[in-house]
């Protein structure tokens, strides 16, 4: 059986706290209520888990996901665990995510990792929309099976981020099991694995950038790389990582994160507890 399945988010903030003011799903996408797990001047930051209960992707699948963080609210989306997309007889699975952040608001799109396993077909788009004055921190992990080689499927990946409809960030990828592009230079290298990440603010330290990409690791199991371009009023600063197993990969982008939350939103890193279990 395949599920056709929507979940669309609202925020908006109500004093010093930013509430889940509007949810609706159909299908087996939801989430079960809005956590206020962080402190202090920081307790009013709404965490919601996006919550996938058949917890896996298959042929016929369709998934969709909207989200809007209004003025002035401050969000964190996760995800309780790792997207698996399995074999899929043929059929083509999809999951598009669309994201929007008002003016002076904060989304910090966390989602745990994807894993592609043999003889799947995924489409796989993201798309945020941004105001000159919002602040985005987001990744995405990426492992083609886990047991080291992806040996059938296919797997399409987009992703676009836009300031004002102005696009600043477009990719397309188009990833094919056994193809040169896993074992090229300009592909992945040999790796399994690949994580993006993304940080757009107003501005971002010059001398931040260079303290982050100098502790950036560059060996045979774990690789990464990173780079900052202003675009329009908008600072985007990313970071790509290669690596031979997930761990590795998201334990870097949760470095990362944490430095760039304290510097970029003002707000004490404090990891995800479903990053734990």
């Amino acid at each position: 059986m395949a599920w056709d399945a929507s979940l669309r988010l609202r925020f908006e903030q109500r004093g010093e706290t930013t509430v889940l003011c509007e949810r609706a799903h159909c299908g087996p996408l939801r989430v079960q209520k809005a956590l206020y797990p962080e402190a202090g001047a920081h307790k009013g930051i709404c965490h919601t888990v996006i919550l996938h209960p058949p917890a896996g992707i298959a042929g016929g699948d369709a998934l969709r996901i909207s989200a809007e963080v209004d003025a002035h609210s401050h969000v964190v989306l996760s995800t309780p665990g790792a997207s698996k997309w399995y074999k899929s007889n043929g059929q083509l699975a999809t999951m598009h995510t669309d994201l929007k952040v008002a003016d002076n608001a904060v989304l910090e799109y966390l989602p745990q990792d994807t894993i592609f396993f043999d003889a799947c077909q995924a489409e796989v788009h993201w798309q945020l929309q941004m105001h000159d004055s919002s602040r985005f921190i987001g990744w995405d992990c990426v492992q083609f099976s886990r047991s080291g080689q992806w040996r059938a499927g296919r797997a399409q990946l987009r992703s676009d981020i836009r300031v004002h409809d102005r696009l600043i960030w477009s990719e397309r990828a188009d990833w094919q099991a056994l193809a040169d592009d896993f074992s090229s230079m300009t592909g992945l290298a040999g790796h399994s694995v690949m994580g993006t990440l993304w940080a757009i603010a107003p501005r971002i330290d010059a001398a931040l950038i260079e303290q982050l990409q100098l502790s950036l690791p560059f060996t045979e199991q774990l690789k990464a790389g990173m780079t900052c371009v202003q675009k329009g009023q908008q600072q985007l600063l990313l970071m790509r990582v290669l690596a031979d197993e997930a761990e590795p990969a998201k334990n870097l982008m949760i470095k990362i994160w944490s430095a760039l939350r304290s510097a970029l939103l003002a707000v004490p890193a404090q990891p995800l507890r479903l990053w734990a279990t």
